[in-house]
């Protein structure tokens, strides 16, 4: 399998097929597995396909944009071709995972179920047990995840680097160093404002233990808004968002709103099958604050896919820079934070209007503060040559940002998604500052002004042609945290420095 485009025609095909299974799995329609995606693909993601697309890149005299489609291809095969060498540690996680429960209140729950079930509790003591429970579930998984984490390490060795962390940088295109000095000067900047609002939001822990994780749901969950946030409104307020912008969803042929209540249907998704001809905009609707905003986010994504233009190579509609798509779509879930947005689509007097927008930079602070210490803690733990001392770490850097009380049995929850945090930061960071130069342009009310909407619908017509930092740079914008970091020192003034990291 050494020819160029046999590998490009496989890839797309294997792309799609992933695609395709993701949304009827989400929508409720086939049970969820990737098992016959991963056997199909087995002679696709190899070494040996990893090196003719490194062949073809080095000897490559084309101009950079051309070169570019190539590149996307090699990084791709690069990471899934590792996973492939990772797949029966990857599916001895994911099966153990599923056979685990937890004893809850006279019956056995699967431990995902069990996950969600903590967002939910509202008794304090319960919610308590619940996590104690879980996170004794969480250390069973401990030597699968042990495992998986050294072969990941011993991969990178192989191909030449000393460690994951050397070889994620190196070919993801993400600058994680560059990217290290910015959430450690975040986090400083952010501790004693964070302080402060921590202590107006949180309750104190119990018996001088201090606030645990558990303390913190009940805040984060919004259920206290939720009232304002109606499910018989929940599509009426996305379809005229979208139409402020010039865009009719419900005359939009290539994007298929899937409204129908279904067993084991997720709550939103976005699925795009055929770009930008066939997206699915996946929806069980129940309305609440989350729902809200995940359907903002994943409308988002799917204008997003279904403006990029037709006549674009591939690469560029499915491959790419993956902090984009996501981007896009925090660009509309922000309008959550917009005052001028709650004025216009959720029956909020102003006393509750200022409230509300005051709780939501809180809880958008306490996300930022979250992936910033989990990304630093992840560059430790990926230059790690053992695990020793890492827990340790972990509980260190997690409670420090969050200011609620971490525990060890968690240290290794995300190990099979490495530096999702990076991608996530670089999101909201872009997401943040477009939508700054959106207002700055067009007024707080952007989001009523079809010149805004023609400005993003000409950037999403480039599909992943640019990076982040491309678009920055195009824009004129940094790709930075000083939006976001403006808008809370407005709420909760400004703060000396504290030491970072």
């Amino acid at each position: 399998m050494g020819d160029l485009q046999h590998i490009f025609s496989r890839l797309e095909h294997s792309i799609r097929s992933m695609c395709r299974k993701f949304y009827y799995a989400s929508a409720g329609k086939k049970e969820k597995t990737n098992e016959d995606h991963r056997e199909e693909s087995e002679d696709l993601f190899t070494f040996m396909n990893v090196e003719t697309m490194r062949n073809a890149l080095s000897s490559s005299e084309s101009k950079e944009e051309d070169r570019r489609p190539l590149l996307y291809v090699y990084r791709y095969l690069f990471f899934q071709t590792i996973e492939s060498m990772l797949r029966d540690s990857t599916q001895a996680i994911e099966q153990l995972e599923n056979k685990l429960e937890v004893a809850w209140e006279g019956r056995s729950v699967p431990l995902s179920r069990a996950r969600s079930l903590i967002w939910t509790e509202t008794e304090d003591e319960k919610r308590h047990e619940l996590c104690q429970r879980v996170n004794a579930m969480e250390t069973v998984l401990h030597p699968l995840r042990e495992e998986r984490f050294l072969r990941l390490q011993e991969q990178a060795k192989q191909q030449g680097f000393p460690h994951y962390r050397a070889l994620y940088e190196k070919l993801s295109g993400i600058q994680l160093t560059a990217l290290e000095e910015q959430m450690k000067d975040f986090l400083a900047k952010t501790d004693a404002l964070y302080q402060k609002a921590f202590a107006t939001y949180i309750p104190k822990g119990t018996d001088g233990k201090g606030v645990e994780r558990h303390h913190l749901y009940p805040v984060l969950s919004g259920r206290k808004y939720d009232l304002y946030f109606r499910e018989i409104e929940l599509l009426p307020t996305l379809e005229d968002t979208l139409y402020g912008l010039g865009i009719n969803i419900l005359q939009q042929a290539s994007i298929v709103m899937d409204v129908e209540k279904r067993v084991n249907k997720s709550s939103c998704c976005c699925s795009p099958l055929l770009i930008p001809k066939e997206i699915y905009l996946v929806i069980y609707p129940k309305g609440g604050l989350s729902q809200y905003c995940e359907i903002l986010h994943e409308a988002g994504r799917a204008e997003y896919f279904a403006h990029i233009r037709e006549d674009l190579p591939w690469m560029y509609k499915l491959l790419g820079d993956p902090s984009l798509p996501h981007a896009y779509g925090y660009v509309l879930q922000d309008l959550i934070t917009n005052k001028d947005w709650t004025e216009h689509h959720l029956d909020m007097d102003e006393a509750v209007r200022t409230e509300f927008y005051e709780y939501s930079l809180f809880r958008k602070l306490y996300r930022w503060r979250k992936y910033a210490g989990m990304f630093l803690y992840e560059l430790d733990l990926y230059a790690a040559q053992s695990l020793e001392g890492m827990a340790e770490r972990y509980v260190q850097m997690m409670s420090r940002a969050t200011g609620a009380v971490y525990t060890k049995e968690t240290y290794l929850e995300d190990i099979l998604h490495p530096f999702a945090s990076a991608r996530l930061l670089r999101s909201w960071m872009f997401a943040s500052q477009l939508c700054s130069r959106l207002q700055t342009q067009y007024g707080n009310r952007w989001f009523r002004d079809q010149q805004a909407g023609r400005e993003l619908k000409q950037m999403w017509s480039f599909g992943a042609t640019y990076t982040i930092e491309e678009w920055c740079e195009k824009l004129n914008i940094p790709l930075d945290t000083s939006n976001f970091l403006k808008d809370i020192q407005d709420v909760w003034g400004s703060a000396n420095e504290h030491p970072s990291v």
